[in-house]
């Protein structure tokens, strides 16, 4: 299956959406962040589930055949419609309502931030610009994180 910008017609006619549907808009914002790199990123877009755990594989072996530090920083983050990010701490966060509802959530924080767009709404909406402090959400139901297993 083709996975580019440029065979976005072709995708949506084998999907069957309108050219300016909502669905064509989300493809079309997925292969534009697919095809952007930045420098802090380990980045393959996949199409497939075999793929992702290929990718997924090759990168914690990566990591196992290193000298590096096995700390956080081998978490991956994978956001299914665009990118793993190495520069993340991710945390399972317990949630409790006021109502005594409770519920286990996945937050992660980009812990640099110096290269990311000054015009993200995060920067407006928390007072301050890239690089200053690590900017931390919590992840959609349809994210991923996969984490290595940790030697004993």
């Amino acid at each position: 299956m083709p996975f580019s910008s440029l065979d976005l017609p072709f995708l949506l006619r084998v999907f069957g959406f309108a050219p300016r549907s909502p669905q064509a808009r989300a493809m079309d914002n997925t292969l534009k962040l697919c095809g952007m790199k930045m420098h802090h990123e380990t980045k393959k877009c996949v199409s497939s589930l075999e793929s992702m755990l290929d990718f997924i594989h090759e990168t914690f072996d990566s990591f196992s055949n290193s000298n590096s530090d096995k700390n956080d920083q081998s978490l991956k983050s994978c956001i299914v419609r665009h990118y793993p990010e190495p520069e993340n701490r991710v945390f399972e966060v317990s949630l409790r309502g006021d109502d005594g509802t409770s519920m286990d959530a996945i937050v992660t924080c980009h812990m640099n931030t110096s290269s990311f767009d000054p015009n993200h709404v995060a920067f407006h909406i928390l007072g301050f610009k890239p690089g200053d402090f690590p900017v931390c959400h919590f992840l959609p139901s349809n994210d991923l994180v996969w984490v290595p297993n940790a030697k004993n």
